[in-house]
């Protein structure tokens, strides 16, 4: 996914994370179910700190030591949430996704980093309120492919280290779009002290598959019952393959 079209869903997504977070008026604490025992009001506190973490990294070069984490005296929750998410559009937009940026990753040390990161953090925690107001959503097909990626490469791929301590099983990971072809096909084999990817097919012990925003769900732990993935094969290796995504995850 190009980084343009990945700057413009973190738009999107942050319209829609401040149309439902206007509306926890009346259940402020009602629970994330993903992110329990997190209320609603926590969340949206929470992304606003991130979103001014961000901009004051990519501002100042480096991870502030010390950042934003609830509204100053006479901020109105709602309002700061929003003025962190323009900040951070505003500043991302006006940068080359090519420019070099500190990071927290190795591999990509660049503004395209922190707009592919923030596309999918954005989306998720936009989710993440829906489903506490059990309100319907959905992710765009291209956002949820990509989605997939960052969780296998960057969170599942360099997050646990050597400290990976799985048994070796392979599990298949499909994703359909709209037309019923196939947008992610890849194989993950977690061993003792390192992942090993593939792509299409090959031996798998299991097969995780479904809509690839269903997909996507499962491997940031968001999957619902409207958004069902089907396992084949060895159920024990998808959920040691999920349980691996959520500790590097944390």
């Amino acid at each position: 996914m190009d980084k343009a079209s990945l700057l413009g869903q973190l738009g999107v997504d942050s319209t829609r994370f401040a149309r439902l977070a206007a509306q926890t008026g009346e259940c402020p604490d009602v629970v994330v179910p993903a992110c329990a025992p997190m209320t609603a009001r926590e969340l949206v506190r929470h992304v606003g700190s991130v979103h001014r973490l961000v901009t004051a990294w990519v501002g100042d070069g480096r991870r502030p030591m010390t950042w934003a984490s609830c509204p100053g005296p006479g901020e109105e929750l709602l309002t700061w949430s929003r003025q962190g998410a323009t900040a951070l559009l505003e500043t991302l937009d006006g940068r080359s996704p090519e420019e070099p940026c500190a990071t927290w990753s190795a591999a990509d040390r660049t503004v395209g980093f922190w707009i592919r990161r923030m596309a999918q953090e954005t989306a998720v925690h936009r989710v993440d309120l829906a489903q506490a107001l059990g309100r319907p959503w959905t992710v765009d097909a291209d956002l949820a492919a990509d989605g997939v990626d960052e969780a296998l490469n960057l969170w599942l791929g360099t997050r646990l280290g050597e400290r990976v301590e799985a048994s070796g099983r392979t599990t298949r990971l499909l994703g359909s779009g709209a037309d019923g072809g196939t947008v992610v096909d890849r194989r993950v084999r977690p061993l003792a002290e390192m992942v090993e990817y593939g792509d299409g097919e090959g031996p798998a012990d299991a097969v995780v598959s479904g809509p690839v925003d269903a997909l996507w769900s499962w491997v940031w732990g968001r999957a619902d019952d409207e958004h069902p993935v089907q396992v084949e094969g060895d159920e024990v290796a998808a959920l040691e393959l999920r349980a691996l995504l959520a500790r590097a995850q944390q």
